[in-house]
């Protein structure tokens, strides 16, 4: 069927409405988590300008006292974990992974830290220019800003925790996909990809999750924005042949892309991995049942979109006990925070030994559980 698409004048197609709205959704998210981040630099700035005494001797920092600093440790940990914080708030989860707008902590992160330089330590440096302790204060305004800008160093991880969290946006018309024949037994095949000459060349790990009866999967190497996957199954009509299945991706920030180098790249993985079935010792002979292409509608893509969810959808998924222990896990873990800001070390110590026996437990449950 012919699909005719609406483009402006400039030769742009036009978003259907749904993804005008979702996209202008997720604009007001990113504004409403940027303002509420804004606010938390505000109020550090009003809680250090009030505690900021100048005199003739030099300049007092009250705050640097218990009990306002642990006022200012408490808001400088929150704003340094609140991105990643406002972006799991904001983010909305439940949605396709086609569908998920990740509001990133970078750009919170970026906007945050703007509006600081500007008005909280640049502003400040201003209104003060000309004063009998300028120099001082200009230097301690220059710290401040060194501050912050050395916040920056915890907007990546941020970013990359987000994403495992969250997941990755994944368009099935991002991953390209192929499914062969080999007329050749499946541990056979296994033999070949698993020879380290060939895995390497494919950038695939050594060790193959999975067996026979579900099927033998490879997986690229850690590293690699380019993920080959490669499935290996027995063919349900002759248990002598294997049917292979290829999908390929390349990871972007928050999303996947199709780039002229992952489609090439993807077409030649796929050249090489048909060249080591027939053209190596032993050769096989190999029959393409699907193309290689990005409208694969296969289980196998639907898995690895499955690969793609977050840990948020995992645990979802995971048992009503599992989810008291990571519930657990994370209280404890808050709570042992929270003492050793308060100046209770011992008792940090205690809570932390506390998480130990419970990641000791859960760990035995696996096993068992496991062992069954």
């Amino acid at each position: 069927m012919l699909q005719i698409t609406r483009v402006t004048r400039h030769g742009r197609p036009l978003l259907p409405a749904s993804d005008t709205y979702d996209l202008y959704d997720w604009y007001a998210r990113m504004i409403a988590g940027s303002l509420a981040y804004i606010i938390l630099f505000q109020l550090l700035g009003e809680i250090v300008a009030q505690n900021t005494t100048v005199l003739p001797t030099g300049i007092n920092y009250a705050f640097f006292n218990p009990p306002v600093l642990w006022e200012v440790i408490s808001l400088v940990v929150l704003i340094v974990i609140s991105p990643l914080l406002i972006s799991l708030f904001l983010t909305r989860k439940d949605v396709e992974l086609e569908k998920l707008r990740i509001v990133p902590p970078l750009a919170i992160f970026i906007i945050g830290i703007a509006y600081a330089v500007v008005f909280v330590v640049g502003l400040g440096f201003f209104l003060h220019f000309g004063q009998a302790q300028y120099v001082n204060d200009g230097v301690n305004h220059m710290f401040g800003l060194a501050a912050l800008l050395m916040l920056a160093l915890a907007a990546r991880p941020e970013d990359r925790l987000a994403v495992w969290i969250l997941g990755r946006t994944a368009e099935r018309e991002s991953i390209y996909f192929e499914k062969l024949k080999v007329r050749s037994p499946i541990d056979e095949v296994k033999a070949k990809l698993s020879t380290p000459e060939y895995a390497d060349n494919l950038f695939l790990k050594m060790e193959v999750e999975g067996d026979r009866n579900t099927g033998f999967i490879f997986k690229t190497q850690g590293g690699f924005d380019f993920i080959t996957k490669i499935g290996l199954y027995v063919d349900e009509e002759n248990k002598q042949e294997t049917v292979l299945k290829m999908a390929f991706y390349q990871r972007a920030a928050y999303s996947l892309r199709v780039t002229r180098y992952f489609i090439e790249e993807a077409k030649r993985q796929s050249t090489y991995l048909h060249d080591v079935l027939t053209d190596r010792t032993p050769p096989m002979v190999i029959q393409e049942l699907v193309p290689l292409s990005h409208n694969g509608h296969d289980l196998f893509v639907n898995e690895v979109i499955e690969d793609l969810r977050g840990f948020y959808v995992q645990t979802k998924k995971a048992t009503p006990v599992s989810k008291v222990l990571i519930g657990a896990l994370v209280g404890l873990t808050g709570f042992t925070a929270a003492l050793y800001l308060a100046g209770l070390p011992l008792e940090a110590v205690t809570a932390s030994g506390e998480i130990e026996v419970l990641i000791a437990a859960v760990t035995v449950m696996d096993y068992v559980r496991k062992s069954r």
